[in-house]
C-alpha cells in the first residue's frame, strides 16, 4: 500500500460507492471522489475527503482528476442504474455509462493508471442474462468468457463498456456485475 498515492472512487457520492469510500477509510486509504451529484449526496462523502464534482462524459474533467492528484487505482461506480428510463431514453444511457467509461479509460491510460475495479449495475430483471466479461490470461492474451444476451437497455451499455475495459490490455481490470433490488 503506498498511503501517497489516491484511489479515484467515481460515482462515490452515491449510495454504493459512498459505502466503498468508508470502508477504503477505514483501511487507511487516501481517495479522491468524483460525482456529479445526479443521483448521489455530497453529504455521504466526508468533508475532509477530496470531492471533485463533474461528468465523465466530459473528458476535461475526468483529465483535470489525474492531473491534479497521483491516482493508483480506481474504483468505478458511476453510472445510470434505471431499466424504465434505459428503455425510454437509451442513448443517454450509451453517452454516460459507455461514452463516460470510455473517458475514464483514456485518462487512466495517458496517467499510466493500470489498476481498475468496475461495477456494474443492473436490475434484478436482466441479471440473469445480463452480460458477463472477465479478463483471463492464457499465454499473455486476454480473452472474454460468458458471455450472455442482456434482456434490458442498460445490460447492452454494460455489455459495451465491460468490452471496452477487457479490451484495454495495459489496464489490471476486475469487473463484476451486482444486482440492485
Amino acid at each position: 500500500k503506498n498511503r501517497m498515492e489516491n484511489i479515484l472512487v467515481t460515482g462515490g457520492a452515491g449510495y454504493i460507492g459512498s459505502h466503498m469510500v468508508r470502508v477504503l477509510l477505514e483501511n487507511g486509504y487516501q481517495q479522491v471522489v468524483f460525482d456529479n451529484l445526479s443521483t448521489g449526496y455530497r453529504e455521504f462523502v466526508p468533508k475532509w475527503i477530496p470531492f471533485i464534482k463533474g461528468d465523465l462524459r466530459n473528458p476535461a474533467h475526468v483529465e483535470k482528476i489525474f492531473d491534479q492528484y497521483p491516482i493508483a487505482a480506481v474504483m468505478h461506480f458511476a453510472g445510470l442504474i434505471v431499466v424504465p428510463e434505459s428503455v425510454i431514453d437509451p442513448l443517454k444511457y450509451y453517452e454516460t455509462n459507455v461514452s463516460g467509461t470510455l473517458n475514464l479509460l483514456k485518462a487512466m491510460v495517458n496517467a499510466n493508471v493500470k489498476f481498475f475495479i468496475f461495477k456494474v449495475y443492473a436490475a434484478n430483471t436482466s441479471i440473469t442474462t445480463m452480460a458477463v466479461a472477465t479478463k483471463k490470461k492464457i499465454g499473455g492474451i486476454f480473452t472474454i468468457e460468458r458471455i450472455k444476451t442482456p434482456i434490458e437497455m442498460n445490460g447492452v451499455d454494460a455489455l459495451i463498456a465491460k468490452f471496452a475495459v477487457v479490451a484495454e490490455r495495459t489496464i489490471d481490470a476486475i469487473t463484476r456485475s451486482i444486482c440492485l433490488v
